[in-house]
């Protein structure tokens, strides 16, 4: 069961906003989706994860990455060769 209080101590703890939190999970997701053989669509991966904005999913994403999501989905196919 979801405990709202022991969420945010737990939060507190490791030095994370509950928004900063949101936004890893979502950016988990997103590369987790974009990863794989059956790559998503930058725009369905965006919407899938709640995420309304895309212009902000695109900075995030380069926050956490150092790279663009379209950049991201090319990685694999450079590093086949």
């Amino acid at each position: 069961m979801f405990d709202k209080s022991k969420t945010i101590v737990v939060l507190r703890e490791i030095s994370v906003t509950p928004k900063n939190f949101t936004r890893i999970i979502q950016f988990q997701n997103s590369k987790r989706q974009m990863s794989g053989p059956d790559t998503s669509d930058t725009m369905d991966v965006v919407f899938e994860n709640g995420v309304t904005d895309l212009s902000h999913f695109i900075k995030t994403f380069k926050k956490f990455t150092g790279m663009t999501p379209s950049e991201f989905q090319y990685l694999p196919d450079l590093a086949l060769g």
